[in-house]
């Protein structure tokens, strides 16, 4: 009988050290250095750049005062290609645009909003040219006024060495600040997928978005602290790479409702051409399904209509049949 492993990340695990000296060298300090240039190439406008961060036992951060806008591009870090990483950082926003103020921008944090403040990946090939590929969803906002730790999981494209995080402000009406970036590999999900039991918290979509303008897919908090993912008529994941061939496992522990009730697994080719697709609908006590990758696979990604998620999975079946 075949068993299901997770995939483990062995690239990411054996990332050389420059990259991980890479990865101090802009992320992972807590912006204590002192110098804004040791962390962006460019130089940031008048009323942008490390302060005191005001919390105790914290020093530096990077702050943004009222009335400034552009994009604000850290230095290159180099990565691994199709590995999947973690990108956690604190962040807090003033103005009337945040959740506390009006709670619809709570459900605005997975949109494009031109009010907030956001932040996005760029990827970068080997000689430092820009990619142009862009996640499923580039844009994730703040909403709160208070410090949260937001995390962002995705993977990187086939042709990637460098990522970029940007931070964006277009419209919002205060200031913002900063602190604690970190990148590392994602190696501890046990899942191919991103974020498979939406484990990061509030606020934490972390590889899952609605894909409707005017649903509502959000995290509902429960008593034990875990979260469990309304995903609304339609929400979509972040893609992950598949092998054409190999055998796979879906694993959907939650609750469906309403007349409209799959999750499905859409797979690609390297066009993004649809090569196939898996459709199931979860249970309470978890269900399964296992499928061998089409033909020309090299990617896929999640769909979910009107199911209360605790767990989306999917692992490599490996072992004697």
């Amino acid at each position: 009988m075949r068993r299901p492993v997770p995939i483990l990340l062995l690239a990411a695990i054996a990332a050389s050290s420059t990259t991980s000296t890479a990865f101090a060298a802009v992320f992972g300090d807590g912006f204590e250095r002192g110098r804004i240039s040791d962390y962006f190439p460019s130089a940031l406008p008048d009323g942008a750049g490390l302060s005191k961060s005001g919390e105790p036992g914290k020093g530096k951060c990077l702050a943004f005062r009222k009335g400034v806008t552009g994009d604000f591009r850290f230095a290159l870090v180099p990565v691994e290609p199709n590995t999947k990483y973690r990108l956690t950082f604190r962040a807090k926003v003033d103005g009337e645009h945040v959740m506390e103020k009006n709670f619809r921008f709570y459900f605005l944090q997975q949109k494009a909003s031109i009010v907030l403040w956001r932040w996005q990946t760029h990827f970068y090939g080997e000689g430092r040219n820009d990619l142009k590929i862009r996640r499923q969803y580039p844009f994730l906002s703040l909403v709160s006024e208070k410090w949260k730790t937001y995390t962002d999981v995705f993977y990187t494209p086939p042709a990637a060495r460098y990522v970029q995080v940007m931070l964006t402000n277009k419209h919002h009406d205060g200031g913002a600040r900063f602190d604690d970036f970190r990148l590392e590999p994602c190696t501890d999900e046990g899942s191919i997928n991103c974020n498979p039991d939406f484990r990061y918290g509030e606020l934490n979509y972390a590889g899952w978005a609605t894909v409707l303008v005017h649903d509502r897919a959000e995290l509902l908090p429960q008593e034990d602290g875990s979260q469990i993912y309304d995903s609304g008529y339609g929400s979509r994941s972040e893609n992950f790479p598949l092998t054409a061939g190999e055998t796979y496992r879906v694993f959907v522990r939650g609750k469906p409702y309403d007349g409209y009730r799959w999750v499905r697994v859409f797979m690609y080719d390297d066009s993004r051409k649809r090569t196939g697709e898996v459709s199931m609908r979860g249970s309470p006590e978890g269900a399964s399904k296992d499928f061998v990758a089409p033909a020309g696979t090299v990617m896929a990604a999640f769909t979910s209509h009107n199911h209360l998620l605790k767990e989306v999975r999917i692992t490599r079946v490996e072992g004697p049949q």
